[in-house]
């Protein structure tokens, strides 16, 4: 949904206790910043077809991709039988984006390694030399704009 990709995943924990962890996973395709807010209904879905639910709101973003939904589940609540159909666990994820942020994907990062016709300036980053158009890094960057521009 809106551009993102979504993992589930339950660990059961090693320390030999009947506990288990669920964990959801935001990511996207491409290597520029973004963020997401949702808000996730998560439900175990009985033979019967009655649900046990809870809902959960979280943030993601580039440096935060996972976050755990259910923290100390009891893994033999999981794989009660009242929970298992056709030999599985069913469950079922609603997921709604609440506020989304995407930058548009950097097609080739090392596009900045050499100079082009637009770039007028070079940041040094380590080793690494970035060439690139300062007036795009001012309208997206105040610290930028000061740096170039002044107050």
């Amino acid at each position: 949904q809106g551009g993102f990709k979504w993992t589930a995943a339950f660990e059961k924990r090693l320390d030999n206790s009947t506990d288990a962890d669920l964990f959801l996973r935001c990511d996207v395709d491409h290597n520029g910043p973004w963020k997401c807010e949702a808000a996730l209904k998560f439900s175990l879905i009985r033979e019967d077809g009655t649900k046990w639910t809870s809902e959960h709101s979280f943030s993601f973003h580039a440096e935060n991709k996972c976050s755990k939904l259910i923290p100390e589940k009891s893994w033999n609540l999981l794989i009660t039988p009242v929970f298992i159909y056709n030999g599985m666990p069913t469950m079922e994820f609603e997921i709604h984006i609440i506020h989304a942020e995407r930058d548009e994907p950097i097609p080739d990062p090392g596009m900045f390694a050499a100079p082009n016709h637009k770039s007028n300036v070079i940041l040094k980053i380590g080793e690494k030399k970035l060439h690139v158009y300062k007036e795009h890094l001012a309208f997206y960057s105040p610290v930028f704009d000061t740096l170039f521009f002044g107050d």
